[in-house]
């Protein structure tokens, strides 16, 4: 009896510690989420409430979302992140409505900027609250909320959009660039993280222009001009090119950010005045 005892002893103690070892080392344990599912236009949302040091685990399959581009949005300025499907790896996160941005970059919110856009495609509504906008796929996408400072009422909305840079598609290659063509306006939009912009440079003439580069908005969008021989930059906004045809220009977010509306517009627009041509990219007055 007793070795019995003894021996049933040992082998509960081997199962506790094969269940253990199971669990700290074993698969990782998956956030419990909600789906949200599209509905018929295309689009999901969810209507809670965020909970002082809770977190909100949604996941939405893109396949149902239709559009170039993905957003997911809030109507409240909470911490939205996308994550992987352990919850884990956080790929953007949004703490206001004025940009996104990779989970290196420090995120707070700034001022709302107001800018006309000219001849761009399309027009979006600034996002209500946090907002991160993605290349649309059809990939299961994961994102999660938290950051309330008190129980605070929101909804999450998750629908597809169009690109607003219609250039999109052809201005991602310097091979496949559009044209900038001298003495005229033109504009672009960053969008997502990682979108790059390119442009080249024709004119009617050889001769050089200057061009002022505009991007007054919280994406931290900036232009490099790449010549045959050379690179330089990045220049901020304000910053007046002397530009000549072949020129390629590529305008990217220096700080890994992206937004939509005004803050993800940038601009080139000629300077009339002979003056304001120099040699060398200069900064504007």
């Amino acid at each position: 009896m007793e070795r019995n005892t003894l021996t049933a002893l040992l082998l509960s103690l081997g199962l506790l510690v094969l269940a253990a070892c199971s669990t700290s080392g074993g698969e990782p344990q998956l956030p419990e989420r909600t789906e949200l599912a599209p509905t018929d236009d295309g689009s999901a949302s969810y209507t809670g409430n965020a909970n002082l040091g809770g977190t909100d685990h949604f996941y939405v399959d893109g396949a149902g979302i239709e559009g170039d581009l993905i957003v997911v949005e809030l109507d409240a300025e909470l911490r939205l992140e996308l994550t992987s499907v352990t919850g884990e790896t956080v790929s953007a996160v949004s703490t206001g409505p004025n940009y996104f941005a990779r989970q290196e970059v420090p995120v707070s919110n700034t001022d709302a900027e107001t800018v006309d856009p000219t001849a761009i495609g399309v027009d979006p509504a600034p996002c209500r609250g946090s907002c991160i906008v993605l290349p649309a796929g059809n990939d299961t996408y994961y994102f999660q909320v938290s950051g309330a400072l008190l129980p605070t009422p929101y909804s999450a909305y998750v629908y597809g959009a169009p690109h607003v840079d219609t250039n999109e598609g052809s201005n991602e290659d310097a091979i496949m660039a559009p044209p900038y063509f001298l003495g005229e306006e033109d504009d672009g939009a960053i969008e997502t993280i990682g979108d790059v912009d390119w442009w080249i440079v024709g004119s009617a003439s050889s001769a050089s222009e200057a061009v002022e580069f505009l991007a007054p908005g919280s994406a931290g969008i900036e232009v490099y001009v790449v010549t045959i021989d050379s690179e330089s930059g990045p220049f901020p906004s304000g910053t007046v090119l002397n530009l000549a045809p072949g020129d390629l220009l590529r305008v990217e977010s220096t700080l890994e950010r992206a937004a939509r509306g005004a803050s993800g517009y940038y601009y080139f627009s000629p300077v009339p005045d002979p003056a304001a041509t120099t040699a060398d990219p200069v900064m504007a007055d």
